[in-house]
């Protein structure tokens, strides 16, 4: 067991979700669905839940937001009725990213916030920048500029001193998104800049595509 799930589930989930980090994107599909087909064998809500977890990934890799949010709500019905905190907080994270992509930009908010407290609230610190990092893209996309700043504040010491470094680049091209909302364009492109530095220094494609690069 790892994770309280079957280790066959932890393990596939892990890997596809690196490689999508790393922006293999048909590896990460070719894992997602292997790891359909390996819960099909299981029965456990746990796993299940698991199960529904990736099944979100997939559909959200694909702009199925439709389906992404109702198994994310699906995730969180299972997880309210056993108890289960962390995946619980993982499903209100999916389910608030498919309402934002579905006009509800504001409860999507809302929903990755609360994901995020609810994380944090286990005492865990892996996989919370990654959380912050979805709060602070709605948030961008909202016009809130300060409130993703102080999200960002928030989680630079995890993102610095842990293995949550992977996502340093992608919190440098948040602040290269704040600058430049804040009018100060020649401070945006030195942080794009460093972003692209960052992505290539640690092999991360699907970061290295998100920052904008000069022609």
């Amino acid at each position: 067991m790892f994770a309280g799930a079957d280790q066959r589930l932890s393990a596939q989930e892990y890997l596809s979700g690196s490689l999508v980090i790393l922006g293999f994107f048909d590896d990460a599909v070719e894992q997602k669905e292997q790891l359909i087909r390996t819960v099909s064998q299981l029965d456990k809500p746990f796993d299940l839940a698991w199960y529904l977890l990736a099944q979100c990934e997939f559909f959200a890799i694909f702009s199925q937001y439709e389906e992404l949010l109702e198994t994310a709500t699906k995730i969180v019905e299972i997880c309210e009725r056993h108890g289960y905190a962390a995946r619980r907080s993982s499903g209100i994270r999916w389910r608030g990213h498919a309402r934002s992509h579905l006009g509800e930009l504001d409860a999507g908010i809302d929903d990755v916030r609360e994901s995020m407290v609810l994380w944090r609230g286990q005492g865990v610190v892996f996989h919370s920048a990654d959380k912050t990092c979805a709060l602070c893209d709605l948030l961008l996309r909202a016009g809130r500029i300060e409130d993703a700043s102080q999200v960002l504040d928030d989680v630079d010491a995890l993102v610095l001193d842990t293995d949550e470094s992977c996502y340093l680049a992608e919190c440098i091209r948040f602040r290269g998104q704040i600058a430049a909302g804040r009018g100060d364009l020649t401070g945006a492109a030195r942080l794009f800049e460093t972003a692209v530095a960052t992505s290539k220094r640690q092999k991360a494609r699907l970061f290295l595509n998100s920052a904008p690069q000069r022609n």
